[in-house]
């Protein structure tokens, strides 16, 4: 089923999650979601963390003055809120509306003490609609027992870009990441929206990609390895360290950190090679853009991956130069 078919017609839906900016894989999910949403004639809200208060109390104020003075058909939650969830079935008391949720990925029951793991359960099965983007997440709530609701949908987040932003988006990129783009070949990209670590492990492989990137330079020496991190100042001093490797390696004209809240997409229409190196993960939006565009992808093997997708064991940069040799030879 489409992701659209879950919603009734002329319904009004409230999403709450994420919105840009920050971009990152669930804001960009919700923002196409609420133009594709709009544009079948469903009205459509949206809710997210405000950034003038940045305090949780006063946006659950702001959500229950919200669910109260309308009257929404769906709530669509994308990412578990505590304090959200509880304002949203507070309110179902005296409001009739339908609660849906979509797991992004499956790290939801990591590092939570028994009474939130009772919680979460209890969150799960009273949804009136449960959506995954990986069936890997059904079975990890398998693993934690939970009860499962009757309606599931199983169905990867990737919703299409709008190809008429292409120009606008390139051009916000800056002239240093342009000249990049257009002096080096092979273009082979990676990001992270944060540097993260999982399991003492650099979640989403920088230090992996640098090290690639310095063997892959002696077979292509005009070699250009574009990393896009959105938060430069989240885990800053490790960010450092990595630089300094990257001059160590002797890869400084080679491999480039952009920088800022910029959509990717149109850097994988003209790529040679998209890499996803995490630790863990989920759906990519990455990976499904870059197979959207016809850019090979190269993602290691902690979770199931779309098809199409080449992979490499985790973490093990052997198996990954070897991959990314026969690709950018093919």
């Amino acid at each position: 089923m489409d992701i659209l078919g879950i919603y009734p017609s002329s319904s009004k839906i409230l999403l709450v999650g994420p919105y840009p900016p920050p971009l990152g894989g669930v804001s960009v999910h919700i923002k196409r979601l609420k133009k594709l949403l709009d544009f079948y004639r469903n009205k459509t809200d949206c809710f997210y963390r405000s950034k003038k208060f940045k305090s949780r109390i006063i946006d659950s104020i702001k959500l229950f003055k919200l669910l109260y003075l309308n009257d929404y058909d769906i709530i669509h939650i994308h990412g578990y809120f505590r304090a959200y969830i509880l304002i949203i079935y507070l309110c179902r008391i005296f409001k009739n509306y339908a609660i849906y949720y979509t797991a992004h990925n499956s790290r939801l029951f990591e590092n939570k003490n028994i009474i939130s793991k009772y919680l979460i359960k209890c969150f799960i099965k009273r949804l009136d609609y449960l959506v995954v983007v990986s069936r890997h997440i059904l079975k990890n709530y398998e693993q934690n027992k939970v009860k499962l609701p009757d309606k599931i949908l199983v169905r990867n987040a990737f919703l299409p870009p709008p190809i008429e932003d292409y120009d606008r988006i390139f051009e916000s990129y800056s002239k240093d990441t342009k000249k990049f783009l257009s002096e080096k070949k092979p273009i082979i990209l990676a990001s992270a929206w944060k540097i993260s670590f999982y399991k003492n492990m650099d979640l989403y492989g920088l230090d992996l990609c640098i090290e690639v990137a310095s063997q892959i330079k002696r077979t292509f020496p005009q070699l250009g390895f574009l990393f896009a991190l959105a938060n430069k100042d989240y885990n800053s001093h490790y960010i450092a360290q990595m630089k300094e490797l990257i001059e160590k390696k002797g890869i400084k004209e080679n491999f480039y950190i952009m920088t800022g809240q910029k959509e990717l997409w149109p850097i994988f229409k003209r790529a040679d090679l998209s890499l996803r190196p995490t630790a863990t993960d989920g759906d990519a939006l990455s990976i499904r853009e870059s197979l959207y565009f016809n850019c090979p992808v190269i993602a290691s093997d902690v979770v199931r991956r779309p098809e199409k997708t080449i992979t490499f064991k985790s973490r093990d940069i052997e198996d990954l130069y070897s991959k990314v040799i026969k690709i950018l030879g093919s």
